[in-house]
């Protein structure tokens, strides 16, 4: 580019950043979906942090086995006004 010789760059930054309302990831099911489309995205980078468990809890969801981090992850939290006081994103 063009007159950018000599300048810095702190850091850089490319990829896809998935951002929900409350800043906290959506794992799981809800009822007005097609059957058996299960989600498990929008951790806006606490994939890292999260990615080891959630293999886990979505077996579990798929499986039809509880688990708690379905009710506190669940897309159907947005309807339903509860979403998740999340400040420790990276």
């Amino acid at each position: 580019m063009r007159n950018l010789d000599g300048v810095r760059l702190l850091r850089g930054w490319s990829g896809y950043y998935e951002i929900t309302p409350d800043h906290s990831h959506i794992m799981g099911f809800d009822p007005s979906w097609p059957e058996g489309l299960f989600v498990d995205a929008g951790y806006s980078g606490h994939g890292v942090m999260f990615s080891a468990y959630s293999g886990k809890v979505m077996s579990d969801v798929i499986l039809g086995r509880r688990n708690k981090f379905l009710d506190v992850f669940s897309p159907s939290r947005f309807q339903m006004r509860r979403l998740l006081d999340e400040n420790m994103v990276i």
